[in-house]
């Protein structure tokens, strides 16, 4: 079977604002996920992601989740599954992503994860997250990294 996928590179930029009130330097993560028509394993995309953007994206709140389904219909790739960094390939077996940060209730399609013990890798199509073989090369992959 023939899979075609996404993964999706974020570029992570920080925005310095001045508040005048305190003039009080605050930095401001912005976000943005690209798209990348490049097939590739979960771990390849990974070091894809890293070495041209930041990491493979992070979803880690309601808003993110918003601005994930934006940039994919900005640019064409939302009925496209996308590799994302949520994975559980550390010792303890939990769902982590790649850039550390535990997963939080995340919009995971109905009835999944559904493969425990064989899929620990994360995709996304339709901003809903589905488990995956972390080693299967898709013929059309993209990294989603977030930032500007």
């Amino acid at each position: 079977n023939v899979i075609f996928s996404t993964l999706v590179c974020n570029i992570i930029a920080w925005v310095a604002l001045f508040l005048s009130a305190h003039c009080e330097l605050t930095l401001t993560l912005i976000r943005k996920h690209i798209f990348i028509n490049n097939a590739k394993t979960w771990s390849d995309a990974q070091q894809f992601c890293r070495e041209n953007y930041a990491d493979l994206s992070t979803i880690d709140s309601h808003e993110e989740l918003t601005r994930f389904k934006t940039d994919s219909n900005d640019q064409k790739a939302d009925s496209t599954e996308s590799w994302v960094g949520l994975n559980k390939l550390s010792v303890d077996r939990q769902w982590v992503w790649s850039d550390g940060s535990r997963e939080i209730s995340m919009p995971w399609k109905a009835g999944q994860p559904d493969t425990p013990y064989t899929a620990f890798c994360c995709k996304s199509s339709g901003g809903e997250l589905y488990d995956y073989v972390c080693d299967h090369h898709s013929t059309r992959s993209r990294p989603i990294r977030q930032s500007l």
